[in-house]
C-alpha cells in the first residue's frame, strides 16, 4: 500500500511509520516542524515534508493523529477523494491483531523505558516493540510488545494478552475533566485484557482498575513482585527482586534514575510471564542504557553535564532532579511547560517540583493543539517558582534561556533540559562546542 502520515514526527506515528515501512508499504508523511524523529524517517528513506506537506492523491490510506484538527486541508481532500483515513490508535489496534502476543504498557508515565527494557528482556523472542521514542524494533510477527496512551482512549484500540499498568496520575486534563474520568478510562482498559491472560499492576492502583476478567498480579514494594534492598551506586540503582515472596536475586542497572527500579521490576515480571529465565533477565537489563530523551546525556555546558529529557509532569521533574541530587550535584534545570489545560491544572504542581532545583529557566509554553488562554504563562511559572522559595527565571527565547543556563554552569552543577516540545532546539545553543 502508499500510506501517508499526517504528523508523522510523532513519537507513536514514526514508529508505526518505520514498521509499515519494513513491511514493504510505500510510506511518506508530513509534520509541523523538523524533529530528530523526522530526520531520522529521512535517513532512513522516508520522505518527510514540513507544514501541510504534499497532496495526498495517489495513496491508498491516510493516517492521522488525533492532535489533527478535522478542518486539516489534507484530511479534506483525501475525503474528497475518497482516500481511507485512519486515527493512529486505530491503526496501532490493527496492526497488533496481526500477533500471537500482545503486551501493551499503560501508564501516565515510565510507559517508554518500561517498554523499550521489556523489549530487551524479551530480545531472544524476536519481539517487535512499538516504543515512543527512536529506539522501535521491527521482529518477528509473534510477539508485539507496544505502548498504550491514555489520551483520548488511545489505548482502548487494543486488546492485549498481558497489560502492564504502571501508574494512574492526571496528564491530559482537556480530555479526563475528572479523576474518575481517568480511574474508568484505565478500568476499561484492563477490561480488555484478554480473559485467559494476566494484567500487572503497580500495588498502588490495584484498586483503580474495578474487577476485569483476566488475572491480576501486582508488582511494588509489597506487590506480588516486589523489590528490597535498594542501593545507588551514584545514581544507578540495584535492588533485590522477590516472587510471591521468594527473592530469585539482585538486580543492577547502569542507567541513572530511582524511578527506574519500578520500571525494571515490571520489566523482570512480564520476562518471568514469558518464561524468561532469572539470569537471562539479569543480564539482559544490566544492558539497558535507556532511550533518547529519557535522561540522555547530549554533551557539556562550561564542563557541566547537560541531558535532555522528555519530562513534562511534575513527578517525571521531581524524578530528574532526585538524580540529579544522588550524583551529588546541583540541578539548573531548562523546563519548556508542555499545553495550556496540562500547565493549569498542575500549576501548583510544577512550582513544587521546580523550587526544589537551584536554578530553572522556564520559556514560554508549548502549545501543541491548544490556542493560548491569556492567562498561563512561561513567565507566570517562573514568577511562581521565585515566590515559592526557588530562582526562576523567564526566558523569551532559546537563545536567552542558553545563555542562562550556562551562567549558572560550573563545578558540581547538572544542566537538565526537560519538556515534551522542541525544546531540544535548546541544546546546541547550551552544550559547548567541539
Amino acid at each position: 500500500m502508499k500510506i501517508y502520515f499526517i504528523g508523522i514526527g510523532g513519537a507513536s506515528m514514526s514508529g508505526l511509520a518505520r514498521l509499515l515501512a519494513a513491511r514493504g508499504h510505500r510510506v511518506a508523511g508530513c509534520d509541523r516542524t523538523v524533529t530528530e524523529l523526522t530526520e531520522t524517517l529521512i535517513r532512513e528513506g522516508i520522505p518527510v515534508t514540513s507544514g501541510h506537506g504534499e497532496d495526498v492523491a495517489g495513496n491508498d490510506l491516510v493516517v492521522y493523529t488525533n492532535g489533527v484538527p478535522a478542518d486539516n486541508p489534507q484530511l479534506l481532500r483525501a475525503a474528497a477523494l475518497g482516500i481511507p483515513t485512519m486515527e493512529r490508535a486505530e491503526l496501532l489496534g490493527l496492526i497488533s491483531l496481526e500477533y500471537d502476543d500482545v503486551i501493551a504498557v499503560a501508564g501516565t508515565h515510565g510507559k517508554t523505558t518500561t517498554t523499550a527494557m521489556i523489549g530487551l528482556v524479551l530480545g531472544g523472542l524476536d519481539p517487535t516493540v512499538h516504543v515512543g521514542a527512536d529506539a522501535s524494533r521491527v521482529g518477528g510477527r509473534n510477539l508485539f510488545v507496544t505502548e498504550a496512551c491514555e489520551y483520548r482512549n488511545s489505548f482502548l484500540s487494543l486488546k492485549p494478552d498481558l497489560s502492564v499498568i504502571l501508574n494512574v496520575e492526571c496528564d491530559h486534563p482537556d480530555f479526563y475533566r475528572t479523576p474518575a474520568a481517568l480511574h474508568a478510562s484505565f478500568a476499561a482498559f484492563a477490561a480488555r485484557t484478554r480473559e485467559s491472560g494476566m494484567i500487572l499492576a503497580h500495588e498502588s492502583v490495584r484498586d483503580r482498575i474495578g474487577s476485569p476478567r483476566a488475572r491480576v498480579r501486582t508488582f511494588g514494594p509489597s506487590g506480588d513482585y516486589a523489590y528490597g534492598g535498594a542501593l545507588f551506586d551514584g545514581a544507578m540503582p540495584s535492588f533485590d527482586f522477590y516472587a510471591d515472596g521468594e527473592k530469585l536475586g539482585r538486580i543492577a542497572l547502569h542507567a541513572e534514575g530511582a524511578h527506574l527500579i519500578t520500571d525494571a521490576l515490571a520489566a523482570a515480571a512480564v520476562g518471568l510471564a514469558r518464561g524468561i529465565p532469572w539470569q537471562t533477565i539479569v543480564d539482559r537489563l544490566a544492558l539497558f542504557r535507556g532511550v533518547p530523551r529519557r535522561w540522555e546525556r547530549v554533551g557539556t555546558a562550561k564542563g557541566s553535564p547537560v541531558v535532555s529529557d522528555y519530562a513534562h509532569h511534575p513527578t517525571q521533574i521531581r524524578g530528574c532532579i532526585d538524580t540529579v541530587r544522588r550524583r551529588g550535584e546541583r540541578a539548573v534545570v531548562v523546563f519548556q511547560p508542555h499545553t495550556f489545560s496540562r500547565t493549569r491544572a498542575l500549576f501548583s504542581e510544577y512550582v513544587d517540583a521546580l523550587k526544589d532545583a537551584a536554578f530553572v529557566v522556564v520559556t514560554d509554553v508549548y502549545a501543541a493543539r491548544e490556542d493560548p488562554d491569556g492567562v498561563t504563562t512561561g513567565y507566570r511559572l517562573a514568577r511562581a517558582v521565585t515566590e515559592a522559595g526557588g530562582r526562576g527565571r523567564y526566558a523569551r527565547s532559546f537563545e536567552e534561556a542558553a545563555e542562562l543556563a550556562r551562567s549558572q554552569c560550573g563545578g558540581g552543577v547538572s544542566v537538565l533540559v526537560l519538556g515534551a516540545g522542541d525544546v531540544t532546539s535548546v541544546v546546541p545553543l547550551l552544550i559547548d562546542r567541539r
